[in-house]
């Protein structure tokens, strides 16, 4: 059996984290192409930070496996420094994002208020001319009730 030392478990921790890395760098690809114009930058941005990413946790593991004789201090204070940018810049998007969200939000908002008044403005138009409808089909029946109860009256020309 192989003894699990330091360096293992470092390789196998590693190597996990380089698939899901792998596995996010796909998704925020299939991502970038549903996102907005005004976001492919930001978003490709931080995709390019994972890749980064991804290939320090190779080197990194190429290095414990191998016998190359490198610093991996600053292999691991460049990954850690990464991160921090990467951190910085996740938060500044997601900001953004938020803020466009609210205004969408915002602008959603005011367009149901406007169709809300509109709406409320076409019913009543539409009792008006109801009760107008009403009002004529009454009054017509009223002449009609007039015209048809009436005396005929015969007008004859006199001059003939």
């Amino acid at each position: 059996m192989i003894p699990l030392d330091g360096n293992y478990v470092a390789i196998i921790m590693v190597m996990v984290g380089i698939v899901l890395m792998s596995a996010s760098i796909s998704g925020g690809l299939r991502l970038n192409r549903d996102l907005p114009p005004e976001l492919h930058r930001r978003w490709g941005l931080l995709t390019a930070f994972m890749i980064f990413f991804d290939v320090g946790y190779i080197a990194f593991v190429f290095l414990l496996l191998s016998d190359i004789d490198f610093p991996i201090d600053i292999l691991i204070g460049l990954i850690l420094l990464g991160g921090a940018v990467f951190v910085f810049l996740f938060i500044k998007l997601s900001e953004f994002t938020v803020g466009r969200m609210n205004d969408t939000q915002q602008q959603l908002e005011n367009a149901n208020e406007q169709f809300k008044d509109s709406n409320e403005g076409l019913a009543l138009q539409i009792r008006e001319r109801e009760e107008m409808s009403a009002e004529l089909r009454k009054s017509k029946a009223h002449l009609e009730n007039i015209f048809n109860n009436s005396i005929p009256l015969c007008i004859t020309n006199s001059d003939q």
